[in-house]
């Protein structure tokens, strides 16, 4: 994963692996025994969220100073 400070940001190729490990991990808990439905979705319901926020645009209307 590339990261650059300069950018301030992720990029779409970078949540992209990060949801390809977390897939890797997803399989290794599955196949465990030992672990609990919990884990299971709370490693799925991160998949989606990374997937949806990879989906949606990016607002330009909203302003966080506004609000301020």
């Amino acid at each position: 994963m590339r990261y650059s400070r300069s950018i301030g940001k992720l990029r779409e190729q970078d949540y992209e692996y990060i949801i390809c490990l977390l897939e890797q991990h997803l399989n290794c808990i599955q196949s465990n025994a030992s672990s609990t439905n919990e884990e299971i979705n709370e490693i799925k319901l991160m998949i989606q969220k990374i997937q949806h926020h990879l989906s949606v645009p990016v607002r330009k209307d909203f302003s966080v100073y506004k609000y301020w």
